[in-house]
């Protein structure tokens, strides 16, 4: 009881201290299972988006023409030649007017959908950080890795270029998931600092980032395809290393970038769908 009162605390005070740290216990405990949870549900979610992608890669896969029968009439126009509005040409054989600078829509499925994504998108703030070098390893790897965050920018932005303008659909949506991926890329390398690394290109392996990580494919249907594909392959490697990070709030980050992720694939199913 002496020793108590000299250093100016009570039983009573040291009672009610432990059981803080009892209920803060609880708290993280249970702020830890919600976690578990959502990255569970997740991972469940991102099955469901590989089988349904694996399905209709299937369905495009080229098949061998069947030879016609002996007699039969041939088709009167040569297929390679005839315009089809995948190369931008209306049926009477016209170019549609390309639409003024800065005015890329959707494709008209897509008119009456607000944007998926807005400037006011809400992202975690970091809390309680502290230095850890795992972490580190991972959102390098996520920013700086051959299929992170980086290449997939650099990917959307190199495509964005290339395709022609009858592609406004697709330009529109390379264009919108390009300035979502770059927030991203923002967020992991303010990440790296905060958690004591230097965001140097490298993917925490010690492998530089070069140029050959960006997709230059130029077929827009396989785009979207490699797109869909890119976009699920990060989404995998945030949920392992939401289930390694240290920090409770950078695991809630990098759900939240999921979730944005998630939205990129819808908007690029709806483009291919639409071809």
């Amino acid at each position: 009881m002496e020793i108590f009162k000299k250093i100016g605390i009570t039983p009573t005070c040291r009672k009610e201290t432990i059981e803080r740290q009892e209920k803060l216990g609880d708290k993280i405990i249970l702020e830890q299972k919600i976690l578990r949870r959502k990255i569970v549900e997740a991972e469940r979610s991102l099955k469901k988006q590989q089988d349904k992608n694996s399905e209709v890669a299937q369905d495009q896969e080229p098949t061998e023409e069947i030879p016609s029968n002996e007699g039969q009439t041939p088709p009167p126009q040569n297929p390679e030649t005839e315009p089809t509005p995948q190369n931008g040409q209306t049926d009477e054989g016209q170019v549609p007017e390309a639409p003024e600078e800065g005015s890329e829509q959707l494709p008209s499925e897509l008119e009456t959908r607000d944007l998926i994504f807005s400037d006011n998108v809400s992202y975690p703030s970091l809390r309680n950080v502290t230095p850890n070098k795992r972490d580190v390893r991972n959102l390098k790897a996520l920013a700086f890795g051959r299929g992170g965050e980086l290449s997939t920018v650099l990917t959307y932005i190199y495509q964005f270029y290339i395709l022609p303008e009858s592609e406004q659909s697709l330009k529109a949506a390379l264009k919108q998931a390009a300035r979502t991926e770059m927030t991203h890329y923002e967020i992991l390398n303010e990440a790296v600092v905060a958690f004591g690394g230097d965001p140097t290109p490298t993917d925490g392996q010690g492998n530089v980032w070069t140029g050959r990580n960006v997709n230059q494919e130029k077929d827009p249907r396989k785009i979207l395809l490699d797109n869909i594909a890119l976009e699920q392959g990060l989404i995998k490697q945030y949920l392992a290393a939401a289930r390694e990070a240290s920090n409770l709030s950078l695991a809630e980050l990098y759900l939240k970038i999921i979730e944005e992720k998630q939205k990129n694939i819808e908007l690029f199913q709806q483009v291919y769908n639409s071809l």
